[in-house]
């Protein structure tokens, strides 16, 4: 019983470190991906250029958008706008709005703080024409179900 015990305490220290190691190389290599990222966006506020970024991993998504977050805040005017620019160019911005559906709360904040500042013509016209594609077929939502989706959403 104790060589079981002494077994499964080996392994689950293994296991600790095992986990450690690869958070570790995760912030390691988010780290040198950020100053790649970083210099995209100050590219990007400078001019109004398609500045294509490396490819964003999932799993790096919500870091990214966070930065982008972080530095949009700052921004104003043209600066602002070549910022969103940037997000769209690369595609980002419908990847945030996927991470809304299907991301932890915290991806999914980090999703509607980046699409409230890319601004909401893209959205509102991808919500119209689904509306109007539900209407066509017949399901048209009922008045205030936006409000109750985004209520069920954020109850999550």
């Amino acid at each position: 019983m104790a060589l079981v015990a002494l077994a499964a305490a080996l392994l689950l220290l293994a296991w600790i470190l095992v986990v450690r190691l690869r958070g570790r190389r995760r912030a390691e290599r988010i780290a040198r991906q950020e100053e790649t990222w970083r210099r995209a966006m100050h590219e990007a506020m400078e001019r109004p250029v398609e500045e294509r970024l490396p490819p964003i991993a999932d799993g790096d998504l919500p870091e990214f958008l966070m930065l982008w977050n972080r530095l949009q805040e700052t921004q104003r005017g043209p600066a602002a706008e070549n910022m969103s620019q940037l997000l769209r160019d690369n595609g980002l911005d419908k990847r945030a709005m996927a991470l809304l559906r299907s991301g932890s709360v915290r991806s999914r904040l980090i999703a509607m703080s980046t699409l409230g500042f890319v601004g909401a013509e893209d959205i509102l016209a991808d919500l119209h024409y689904l509306e109007c594609t539900l209407r066509d077929l017949g399901r048209a939502p009922a008045p205030g179900a936006g409000v109750q989706a985004a209520a069920a959403v954020l109850a999550r």
